[in-house]
């Protein structure tokens, strides 16, 4: 809810809203359920809004859990998870905007990101905004701050293992296609709705009636129950996802 105006430029989002939408996750966030990514996507959105730099700051040195990184350099999760990459790129990528700056950042700040309280003395070298990042492999950027909807994206998505999920979508929720973006040759994945390899999904149950039930636990701050309410009403209808593979590659 937050990443559509860190990560993201979110230039339809209010500011305002935004802000206290912010101050709401930080206060009722279960911080100890997040996940390493969480904490610098937080602190993105606080140095976007501008004045909450010491907030972004707050984000980045939470101390919790899923916010510890070893001498390794490994984003401790969880017993098991040996490697947690996520949590490292967000970490380097907030660091390097809130360093660097953004779409809409006054340039006079020399790093707009960080409080400028005379506390923090800022030495680095090599940082873009965030917008203009493209050299990377499979970048996202933005041309110009009129032109939202272009993506442009600097490789072609990946071809071992399940990377096919790089590839961008198509489709109008029958018949699919995965472009992976190639020049030279091009490569196409096609799937329609029916053709996967471990059988159909079941037909989704009408839950509509949970909506209000959600609503009022979100009022009384249930945020946790309210994000499982739906999901597990629809697992008592007997519905229950499938993550599969697509069958045919054209």
């Amino acid at each position: 809810m937050v990443a559509a105006f860190g990560i993201l430029p979110g230039s339809l989002i209010d500011k305002e809203k935004m802000k206290l939408t912010l101050d709401k996750v930080k206060k009722e966030w279960q911080w100890d359920t997040a996940w390493g990514w969480d904490f610098p996507m937080c602190a993105m959105t606080a140095a976007r809004l501008g004045g909450e730099k010491e907030l972004a700051v707050e984000f980045l040195l939470m101390d919790a859990v899923k916010n510890t990184y070893l001498p390794n350099g490994h984003n401790y999760q969880r017993p098991g998870l040996t490697v947690y990459l996520p949590g490292n790129g967000g970490l380097l990528t907030a660091i390097a905007m809130m360093v660097a700056g953004w779409d809409g950042v006054e340039q006079k700040e020399v790093v707009p990101g960080f409080p400028d309280n005379g506390k923090w003395n800022i030495q680095a070298e090599g940082s873009k905004p965030i917008s203009s990042i493209g050299n990377g492999r499979r970048s996202i950027m933005f041309d110009n701050v009129a032109d939202r909807n272009k993506l442009v994206l600097q490789y072609p998505a990946s071809w071992w293992r399940n990377m096919w999920r790089e590839a961008l979508p198509a489709g109008n929720g029958e018949i699919g296609a995965a472009v992976y973006g190639g020049i030279k040759n091009e490569t196409v994945l096609i799937n329609h709705s029916q053709l996967w390899h471990m059988g159909v999904k079941g037909e989704l149950p009408d839950v509509s009636y949970t909506l209000n039930e959600t609503r009022e636990l979100m009022d009384k701050g249930n945020f946790q129950e309210a994000n499982w309410h739906l999901t597990k009403e629809v697992k008592k209808r007997g519905y229950f996802s499938k993550l599969e593979s697509p069958l045919t590659t054209c």
